[in-house]
């Protein structure tokens, strides 16, 4: 239960979803797969991967293994394995992928700049673990002089 490491594969799972009339602002981290049609601001780091949809406005500096755009983002991307830029996507930022794995539909536009990266590269700008929710760091009361 509680404590227990799992390693369910991720790929294929539901995905986390940020509706229409949702706004977050902050840092968003996960394992399964992101969807996003709402605002975001902030931070997303994804172990699968992330997908803009039509409807969503996205300020943020994103990594994820895939990173899908169909909607607007203005920010830094990262992915570790396949970048794509759909008919209704719209990017404003650079990106960094690996050679070869950028994919861009007809219509959609890109601007700033596009940089490949090797393997451990990426693997280097990548996050590597999960963060924690509750911080250990303790405050220590002022000592009498």
């Amino acid at each position: 239960m509680f404590g227990k490491k799992r390693d369910e594969p991720v790929s294929q799972s539901a995905p986390t979803y940020v509706g229409v009339s949702m706004k977050i602002d902050g840092k968003i981290w996960g394992r399964r797969p992101i969807w996003i049609d709402g605002e975001v601001t902030g931070t997303i780091n994804c172990e699968s991967e992330v997908l803009i949809g039509p409807t969503a406005r996205v300020k943020a500096t994103i990594h994820a293994a895939t990173i899908k755009v169909n909607g607007q983002v203005e920010g830094e991307l990262y992915a570790s394995e396949r970048m794509e830029v759909l008919p209704q996507g719209f990017i404003r930022g650079n990106l960094t992928n690996l050679p070869g794995c950028l994919v861009i539909h007809e219509g959609g536009v890109i601007e700033g700049g596009c940089l490949t990266a090797s393997k451990v590269e990426v693997k280097n700008i990548m996050p590597e673990t999960r963060p924690k929710l509750l911080g250990t760091t303790t405050t220590q009361s002022p000592q009498p002089a």
